[in-house]
């Protein structure tokens, strides 16, 4: 089963108007035993972790309602963020999509006080991160 986090950003909801834009994280599930469709698992926005709507009496209809609109442009092909995650699926299904990730890059919550440079005649000296 593949797994794969989709970060999307400005993403409107249909009929509320151009005043709301969300961005956050979709954790996405491959939907088949070949990883050729994949189904939005949950939802990371801000903070939030929105599940999955259950069709059994829900307290939490707010979150329900936000799941379901974001969920079908993620899903739906013809959307801009469908289109953009269904490439990163195919990416990440065939094996496109690189492991490296660069050890001096900024990473929220670890700030990054001194990186090491290489001095002119090979010796290090330290500077401070911007």
């Amino acid at each position: 089963m593949t797994t794969l986090e989709y970060d999307f950003s400005e993403m409107k909801l249909p009929g509320y108007g151009d005043d709301i834009l969300i961005q956050g994280t979709a954790i996405l599930e491959s939907d088949c035993e070949d990883d050729s469709y994949f189904y939005v698992a949950s939802l990371k926005i801000g903070k939030t972790t929105l599940k999955r709507p259950s069709r059994i009496n829900s307290a939490h209809v707010i979150d329900d309602f936000l799941f379901t609109e974001i969920v079908k442009q993620i899903e739906d092909d013809k959307t801009v963020h469908g289109k953009h995650a269904a490439l990163e699926w195919t990416d990440a299904v065939s094996g496109l999509v690189s492991d490296f990730v660069p050890a001096l890059r900024r990473r929220h919550g670890m700030p990054m006080f001194l990186i090491p440079e290489l001095a002119p005649l090979g010796g290090v000296s330290a500077q401070a991160a911007e």
